[in-house]
């Protein structure tokens, strides 16, 4: 081995040391924030404890700054089934899986191939690299037995994991689909059709064409072109808002004006006029106390041109009040003229079924419907409104394919782009290589070996995260310009981009470029025909960059989650600076975190596969993934259980977790064909030493994607759709002699599912509720309050009390209802599946009481011009100092409690 050779490898510890040293003090330095901060900011570290419905909260931890770690470690992670979905479970079950599957294969891989890597075996590579694959000489070559052995060991070790977290998962889903609340919900009975010819669009032959399966179709909502109502429904919510910051605006004008009248006055001063306009006008009906306090160029302006730079001036509270007035009536009489006048507004390619039984929306979704291409071929179940993207409802289907085509060449166009500047981070993890190769980077090669560590070690993983992190902004983009109709099926499509982004990018690449530069002396002097077997070589020594960035994302990625420091500060900006409307107040205090799947997953994954890839090729980086994937675990299972707040229309019922199991099974052909290659490559006195090595792993490649097969033709049917079997589960079809609540839980107290002899779930145990029942629940929401009081008791001294104190108040009530009453059936309930700005009633004017009356004059004023406003659950009075404080506010948002209820 050169000199040179032996200073790059060499220099592989200092890199690893360095970047763990610094990622190290980093994470340490987050945690002890949070351990620190996590008390006293209970709205920023553990906000499900106070502000969800009581039935939904969390247990309070204790406020030690360290007691609070086996409370969580001991917490069990089931009820994030039920207070945050399938979704959010099936991602702490997927992490759950990757620990399990990881620390077996760090302690087998770390007993074994340590010794046999590195013992005597003539590789001459010292540092970290001597525990990998390459330090092994081709002299040594049996010693590659040990690596076969592991490589088949690991496969099927992760083909039984694999195998029994699928089964798991079909078996919750099922019990989710068939939940007494979640199958008696509109979106569990209504299928979303896309594509549908202009002469089906019509509900007596919808009716007619659907009239064959089970239970007949309950209603139907044609979508139609609604011309310029959308914009106006858009601009009515627009004035509105800008309705509520006028007021909230001239009220601070008006207690500015007074504080400078005493102040005017206790200096001697000419105090300015309380009344602006003249004596004589004062008995007009339009003069107002805002008129009689507020100068008029004083008062909230704003221009009607471009973005409000440009266009005639006008009085915000005044014109804002007019146009809402006017688009009231517009908008209510142009709903009138869709309803009334169906050829003007014609019917668009897209219509939802809402079925009467859940059974017949699963067996609408998975049947052929039309006899034409394309035609009534994209089917959606478990639709919600919410969930649905109005705009792309109206996408012809060739269009939609066209639309497809460019989207994924956009996708694959980035996906190379950004090869450009991941290749030059994986450069910079070599520097040592380019210095000796390029005498115009000598200068880098003198640099301190601890700087040359920081530099190689900690900078590129930091710039490939930051050039990552736009990544997911233009895929989701794509997937909307797509025209996929539904919110959480384009995040289930940016999942699978980002994910071939980073596995390109992230892993393919990096390697590449760390082995090429790494070999840069050897390619430019040996024969074109040794290339493979150099860069065989020298993979194994792109590792180091790897665990580099398995560490940051282990350390300081898992707690950066948990300090959330970001959160914390957009909080106190948007605090101090936004809170200008009751409602935009209550928001800041009351909205909780939540995340998006589609770039949640890929990342992880992404860690899965560098560390099955180079399990056997470099064993050092299976301990780390395993310790990074525990610290993940605690992270987001602590992160669902008391921050995050999934909402309802956002989960798919865990559909993200058989896309991260497909991930899986990526890094196992890659780990795969990568072993084999090295077999294949390995020379020794000129002939080949490895080809029956690599024959055996060629075999085992074949199990793979035998078992890989066999898993998607098993299971993948009973993803999504509800068989017939359970059909008698579901609500409104279970028998008096088998009731559907029984009082369980997604999964039982010992966390795992009792099988049938085939692998499946009994019968039996599939018809027990995900939910509790109505007495469980009521004993359970009333213990919440009673652990909520006693939670507002210990927090007097917090600045945020008040708060707390109105969010328990806004509940109590509510939920002591809810505990007595079970939840209706959806047909009792109002269900519309049209566009919002056909059944959305106007936003009312929320505005908050003040000590001069203009919000109460605002308010009438609104009324009397038929618009919807109050000033209920919300003032702003002044402060100790005289000045006007913060807005405060009590209970939900007028008119909008079911939307947080």
């Amino acid at each position: 081995m050169s000199a040179t050779e032996a200073d790059t490898s060499s220099s592989s510890t200092a890199t690893f040391l360095s970047a763990l040293v610094l990622n190290g003090a980093i994470a340490g330095a987050q945690f002890l924030a949070f351990c620190l901060l996590r008390p006293k900011f209970p709205h920023i570290y553990q906000p499900r404890v106070t502000k969800p419905p009581v039935k939904h909260r969390a247990t309070g931890l204790t406020k030690s700054v360290v007691g609070w770690l086996p409370q969580v470690f001991k917490a069990p992670y089931q009820p994030i089934a039920r207070h945050n979905g399938l979704d959010s479970f099936m991602f702490i079950r997927y992490l759950r899986l990757i620990v399990k599957m990881f620390v077996p294969m760090w302690v087998v891989s770390w007993v074994i191939l340590f010794p046999v890597n590195s013992a005597n075996s003539d590789g001459g590579k010292d540092g970290l690299n001597m525990f990998t694959f390459g330090n092994i000489s081709t002299s040594n070559h049996p010693r590659y037995a040990a690596s076969l052995l592991l490589a088949w060991i690991f496969t099927f070790w992760i083909f039984y994991l694999i195998r029994s977290e699928m089964t798991y998962f079909i078996n919750a889903r099922q019990r989710y689909l068939i939940d007494k609340e979640h199958s008696s919900l509109p979106q569990a009975n209504t299928v979303l059709i896309t594509g549908v010819p202009q002469s089906q669009l019509n509900k007596e032959k919808l009716y007619d064409l659907f009239s064959y399966l089970p239970g007949g179709i309950k209603d139907v909502w044609i979508n139609q072109d609604l011309r310029e109502l959308p914009e106006m429904h858009e601009n009515r919510l627009n004035a509105c808002n800008k309705l509520e910051g006028a007021v909230t605006a001239t009220i601070k004008t008006a207690k500015d004006m007074e504080l400078k009248r005493a102040k005017a006055e206790k200096k001697g001063k000419p105090a300015p006029k309380k009344t602006i306009v003249e004596d004589e006008d004062l008995e007009k009906d339009d003069i107002g106390v805002a008129e009689k306090l507020i100068p008029a160029k004083q008062r909230p302006t704003h221009k009607l041109g471009f973005m409000g730079l440009f266009g005639e001036k006008v009085d915000t509270l005044i014109w804002c009040r007019e146009e809402i007035s006017r688009l009231n009536a517009e908008i209510g009489d142009m709903r009138k003229e869709v309803n009334s006048d169906p050829e003007k507004y014609k019917p668009k390619g897209s219509c939802f079924i809402l079925f009467n039984q859940q059974l017949a929306a699963h067996l609408c979704a998975k049947s052929l419907i039309h006899h034409a291409p394309y035609r009534m071929v994209e089917k959606y179940s478990e639709v919600g409104p919410d969930d649905v993207i109005w705009t792309n409802l109206n996408v012809n289907p060739y269009e939609k394919r066209l639309k497809s085509v460019v989207s994924w060449a956009a996708t694959i166009a980035i996906t190379i782009f950004f090869a450009i500047p991941v290749a030059f981070a994986g450069a910079v993890s070599n520097i040592n290589a380019l210095a000796s190769r390029y005498s115009w980077l000598e200068w880098l090669g003198d640099l301190p070996q601890p700087v040359k560590g920081i530099i190689q070690g900690a900078f590129p993983p930091v710039l490939v995260a930051i050039l990552f992190a736009l990544v997911p902004i233009l895929f989701r983009l794509l997937s909307k310009f797509e025209g996929i109709p539904r919110s959480t099926a384009v995040e289930l499509s940016l999942m699978h981009r980002y994910f071939l982004f980073l596995v390109f990018n992230g892993f393919l690449i990096t390697t590449l470029s760390s082995g090429i530069i790494s070999s840069l002396r050897q390619l430019t002097t040996a024969d074109v025909t040794t290339y493979p077997q150099i860069l065989a070589n020298n993979l194994p020594g792109a590792s180091i960059y790897f665990i580099t960035y398995v560490t940051l994302q282990g350390l300081s990625g898992s707690s950066g989650a948990l300090l959330q420091i970001g959160g914390l500060v957009v909080f106190y900006i948007k605090s101090w600076f936004l809170g200008s409307t009751p409602r935009s107040r209550w928001m800041i205090f009351n909205a909780m975190p939540g995340v998006a799947w589609g770039t949640l997953f890929p990342p992880m994954s992404l860690l899965v596969v560098i560390t099955i890839a180079y399990s056997i090729i470099a064993p050092i980086l299976n301990g780390f993934g395993a310790v990074a994937f525990m610290l993940f675990y605690f992270t987001y299972k602590y992160n669902f259980l008391y921050v995050y707040d999934i909402k309802p229309v956002s989960d798919t019922g865990g559909l993200f977790f058989p896309k991260a199991i497909q991930h899986i099974f990526t890094g196992m052909y890659i780990s795969q064909i990568c072993l084999a290659a090295l077999f294949f490559l390995s020379k020794y006195d000129g002939r080949q030493v490895g080809i029956p090595e690599g024959v055996i792993m060629v075999v085992l490649i074949v199990i793979t994607i035998g078992f890989h097969i066999m898993i998607n033709s098993s299971y993948q049917p009973l993803c999504e759709a509800l068989p017939l079997t359970l059909a008698s589960k579901t609500w409104g079809q279970q028998s008096d002699e088998q009731p559907l609540l029984s009082g369980h839980n997604t999964v039982d107290s010992s966390n795992e599912i009792r099988e049938s002899s085939d692998g499946s779930m009994p019968l039996s145990e599939l018809g027990k509720s995900m939910g509790k029942t109505p007495l469980d629940e009521k004993k359970e929401k009333l213990g919440a309050i009673e652990e909520g009081e006693g939670e507002s008791k210990g927090d007097k001294g917090s600045k945020h009390r008040a708060h707390e104190d109105q969010d328990e108040d806004r509940t109590r009530h509510e939920d002591e209802e809810e505990a007595s009453t079970p939840p209706p059936p959806f047909s009792e309930q109002e269900v519309s599946f049209t566009h919002p700005s056909m059944c959305h009633p106007q936003q009312i004017v929320w505005t908050a009481k003040d000590e001069y009356g203009i919000s109460d004059e605002v308010v009438e004023k609104c009324t009397r011009d038929n618009v919807n406003a109050t000033n209920e659950r919300a003032w702003i009075n002044s402060n100790e100092k005289g000045k006007l404080g913060k807005i405060e506010t009590r209970g939900w948002p007028p008119g909008e409690d079911h939307k947080f209820a």
